[in-house]
């Protein structure tokens, strides 16, 4: 496919109506950085089976092709596909990930979907709501915390409506984002010269404060001062590149990260692909977040509707998720968690049996995994499912798994979790979007931060 030039990839982004996150010309003026935490959140797309994952049960009641699961740091995890084999040693890859990160781990099993359909599975995950008419997690969090700057929420994919709450802003081609951050310069020469170029950009700025003091409608008024607030300064643009340039030419090149990958994954360039693309999606994003101007992110790696071949498609992308994890957390400048929250789920399930073309097909129950350090972050495992894969109800009181007296986890419980652990359960803006769960669930807000 040919490269978009840059003059086509900034008129593809008016097209989507963004033009607000990377405009030809920008403002000199900087807005308060964003200092919290960079949310991240990875939509594993088609529908991921967690007993081929984070939820095995072994080959009982024919849910699984194995039975050597992976025991470690409290967790139960399913082993990697490796050379036709399940692996569980300590070299295997589901080890090392358990390893690293599993003390700085939350997983929540038996979350049901209430549903098999792809269109509606996706946005109850991250949304918390069924309807159409709510916005993802990431959006509202960026709305409610960093709306002020340009590039607040990045999305690569996944459930990302944001009900104009927020401008999404797509950037994943890492060589535009020199080309863009110098609107002056064209084949490495300057169009003006800076002197030139400082008038025409004051003189745009002018006529544009103009224009809005002569409207009267409020909408109106209110998105041209939209345009103006998104306009990337100079000093922000240049800071993200910046922090770009910096780890492409240090430890956290493309090219080391790659080299570094653990064997299962280079054994399959589909898959390979798949993780590095997760990383790439990544690195953009936190090096917007090192230039403050980013706070939310969804990344994205499809392919998980095995309705055939489940074992031989599925396993090596749950292998690509956890080794595009721990590289994302090797990439923070303080190789770990605590700039980072990590949020990892699907549309819903897959079947705890396999076809006939030795596929699996959607099934509603599912899991989610979310990564993180701080004394308001919960650790270890929450919820199950029986032998038959139905998930088993949880007490909202003290989040103990009890088939008689708990209730069911759903992604409404979940996304207010979610906001409650980020702090924004009533900012203005979230609170346009209620979830509603009822009385006697409300203690499921703790899901994610005990305190």
């Amino acid at each position: 496919m040919k490269e978009m030039t840059r003059k086509e990839f900034l008129r593809f982004l008016g097209l989507a109506g963004i033009t607000a996150t990377v405009p030809f010309s920008m403002s000199l003026t900087t807005a308060g950085a964003y200092t919290g935490k960079l949310f991240v959140m990875i939509h594993t797309g088609g529908g991921w089976d967690p007993t081929s994952f984070m939820d095995p049960k072994g080959t009982a009641n024919g849910i699984n092709r194995f039975d050597n699961m992976v025991s470690h740091n409290g967790f139960t995890w399913a082993p990697t596909l490796s050379s036709a084999n399940f692996d569980n040693s300590t070299n295997s890859l589901a080890y090392k990930f358990l390893d690293e990160l599993g003390t700085r781990m939350l997983v929540i099993n038996g979350i049901d979907t209430e549903t098999n359909n792809h269109g509606v599975g996706p946005r109850y995950v991250w949304s918390g709501k069924l309807p159409t008419g709510n916005p993802t997690f990431g959006a509202l969090l960026a709305a409610a915390c960093a709306s002020h700057l340009p590039l607040a929420f990045i999305s690569n994919g996944g459930f990302q409506s944001t009900e104009g709450i927020i401008a999404p802003s797509r950037i994943n081609n890492s060589s535009l984002i020199e080309a863009i951050s110098a609107p002056n310069t064209y084949n490495s020469n300057k169009v003006f010269t800076d002197a030139t170029f400082d008038r025409i950009r004051a003189y745009r700025d002018a006529r544009h404060q103009e224009k809005i003091g002569q409207q009267y409608l409020p909408v109106i008024k209110a998105a041209m001062q939209s345009l103006t607030d998104a306009r990337i300064g100079e000093k922000d643009l240049k800071n993200f590149v910046s922090f770009y340039q910096s780890m492409e030419s240090g430890a956290n090149s493309l090219a080391n990260i790659q080299a570094s990958l653990d064997p299962v994954i280079t054994a399959d360039t589909r898959v390979q692909n798949r993780c590095m693309s997760l990383i790439q999606q990544f690195r953009i994003a936190y090096a917007a977040y090192q230039a403050g101007i980013c706070s939310a992110v969804n990344l994205s790696i499809g392919g998980f509707d095995t309705h055939a071949n489940h074992d031989t498609l599925h396993f090596p992308l749950v292998a690509a998720v956890q080794e595009a994890i721990r590289k994302i957390v090797g990439i923070t400048t303080t190789t770990d968690l605590s700039q980072l929250f990590i949020a990892v789920g699907s549309d819903f399930g897959r079947t705890p049996k396999y076809n006939g073309g030795n596929g699996k097909d959607h099934w509603p129950i599912t899991s989610m995994m979310f990564l993180a350090e701080g004394a308001n972050f919960r650790t270890g495992v929450i919820g199950g499912t029986d032998t038959a894969q139905k998930a088993l109800k949880v007490r909202p009181s003290d989040l103990v798994v009890d088939n008689s007296a708990g209730a069911t986890i759903k992604p409404s419980h979940i996304q207010r979790a979610l906001r409650k652990y980020a702090g924004i359960s009533n900012n203005s803006i979230v609170t346009n979007f209620p979830i509603a769960v009822a009385a006697t669930e409300t203690s499921f807000d703790n899901l994610i931060d005990p305190t």
